[in-house]
């Protein structure tokens, strides 16, 4: 049996006034059949039929969600994880996972504005036109408007509102 490649993922968004919060990738290469990636409670797994062919399952605990051929430019979307199939060569399928985090607090974007959840710290350090900065726990980051970016499990989002 091939190695299991697991993926425990558990991410918090926090959004500067989010209206439609992002998809964050979460896994970006290839996974030969037998191996699988989980992502909170699902599991994607390439298998092979009889016929040589392969299929990306994607399960929850025990139950088959989906059973999809490995077609490039499939996409399955399912309670938030929507899973993008590229090639299959001999270095196995070629998978993009992104996931729907969780909202958990927003902040307005105005310098000195801060939010603390899970011992984390966002704090605005500047407001422009196109552009928002901020410190999460002393990493600076800037964020277009409409813009994403993830901080470790933190992923960012920002709107054109003030």
């Amino acid at each position: 049996m091939r190695k299991l490649l697991g993926i425990l993922l558990s991410l918090v968004l926090l959004s500067s006034l989010v209206v439609a919060q992002p998809y964050v990738t979460v896994f970006e290469g290839r996974i030969t059949a037998g191996q699988s990636l989980v992502v909170g409670n699902y599991t994607v797994t390439v298998v092979q039929a009889a016929d040589g062919s392969y299929y990306l399952m994607l399960k929850n605990g025990s139950r088959i969600l989906e059973l999809k051929p490995f077609a490039f430019g499939t996409e399955i979307e399912r309670d938030g994880l929507k899973i993008l199939l590229g090639s299959y060569t001999s270095q196995g399928g070629f998978v993009i996972v992104s996931v729907k985090p969780t909202f958990i607090t927003s902040i307005k974007p105005e310098v000195g504005a801060k939010a603390l959840f899970n011992g984390n710290v966002v704090e605005v350090t500047a407001v422009g036109n196109k552009t928002v900065d901020v410190s999460i726990n002393g990493v600076a980051r800037t964020l277009e408007t409409n813009g994403s970016a993830v901080v470790d499990l933190i992923a960012l989002s920002t709107t054109g509102r003030r």
